[in-house]
């Protein structure tokens, strides 16, 4: 994304129900790790401007890398500890210095995925968390996602193969963005048939906004509760390194 991209996320990011939606389930997640907040350190790999970075700071030290100046221009710099423009396929950082590593809808605008999902195990001390979201259904890729500069968007088997390579445990897994899949298929389908090069990001009256933000909520309550979404159009896991 360009800089005006990174303004435009800016300006609606706080109040857009993706946007919304995707911390408050971070929030949640976080919160079920119960991390001594005192001495936990924790690394968001790809922080863009920093939206999710509040959330993250009220469970332990915060670090951030992100590969773009534009983003980092944005970020505030007061809400963590370190900020580094760093490549998330060569991390700056030592062999397990961190407690939990974030690499939220990252993984899918890079050309080497696996190893940037490589260097984030390798950074995680044993025991440590990694918590990762990526877009879902590989056959829903279109517009939307170029517009992004998405490489691809993943499959479960994708993402479980990914896994498998390194000492990883799930424990958690669930679809998100579920209860909108339908509609939001058929808008993307639509645009995917007629060559409509256009992103799904675009500014909704207050009203829907609200109803779509409260719909995120719900399924976020869901996932805290335990519960996997079947389907949707992004996948959360949540991950614990088992050894070295």
């Amino acid at each position: 994304m360009d800089l005006e991209d990174y303004k435009i996320f800016r300006q609606h990011g706080k109040d857009y129900w993706w946007f919304k939606g995707k911390r408050d389930l971070l929030d949640n997640l976080l919160s079920d790790l119960r991390l001594n907040k005192r001495d936990s350190k924790i690394l968001d790999i790809g922080c863009g401007i920093g939206e999710d970075l509040g959330t993250i700071g009220d469970y332990g030290r915060v670090y951030a890398i992100e590969y773009s100046l534009d983003a980092i221009k944005l970020v505030n710099k007061k809400l963590l500890d370190g900020l580094f423009c760093n490549d998330a396929t060569k991390l700056c950082f030592k062999d397990k210095t961190f407690n939990t590593v974030v690499i939220m809808d990252v993984l899918e605008h890079l050309d080497d995925d696996r190893k940037a999902f490589n260097e984030a195990a390798r950074v995680l001390k044993k025991n440590g968390y990694l918590i990762i979201s990526v877009p879902a259904v590989e056959f829903l890729f279109g517009p939307h996602d170029r517009r992004l500069k998405h490489r691809r968007r993943y499959s479960r088997k994708m993402l479980c193969k990914m896994i498998k390579s390194r000492n990883m445990k799930i424990v958690r897994f669930s679809y998100w963005n579920s209860f909108l899949f339908i509609p939001i298929f058929f808008v993307r389908f639509y645009k995917k048939f007629f060559n409509i090069e256009r992103s799904d990001l675009t500014e909704l009256n207050p009203f829907l906004n609200k109803i779509f933000t409260n719909i995120l909520f719900i399924e976020d309550k869901i996932i805290k509760a335990g519960y996997r979404l079947p389907i949707g159009l992004s996948m959360i896991v949540v991950l614990k390194k088992t050894g070295n």
